[in-house]
């Protein structure tokens, strides 16, 4: 992978950038690939963290209630 990541082209083509992520510190990502002058693409958000979105999937998407979330909490299911 360094290897990759130091190749002169690859540096060029910008294919990875450099991210400070709030939990997981500095970190390397893959860029967007496709260059477009009229409609660049950008990375906007860093990657979730661990349990960020376990509420919402399991509340609004799955339906579960508080009661029944800390529940599976207390149970060390989710974090």
């Amino acid at each position: 992978m360094g290897e990759v990541i130091e190749d002169p082209h690859i540096k060029e083509r910008k294919a990875f950038i450099d991210r400070d992520h709030p939990t997981a510190g500095p970190t390397k990502l893959l860029a967007p690939w496709i260059h477009m002058s009229k409609t660049p693409a950008s990375i906007r958000t860093d990657s979730p963290a661990l349990g960020q979105h376990t509420d919402e999937v399991l509340g609004r998407v799955l339906g579960l209630g508080t009661t029944e979330l800390s529940a599976l909490r207390a149970e060390s299911v989710i974090k």
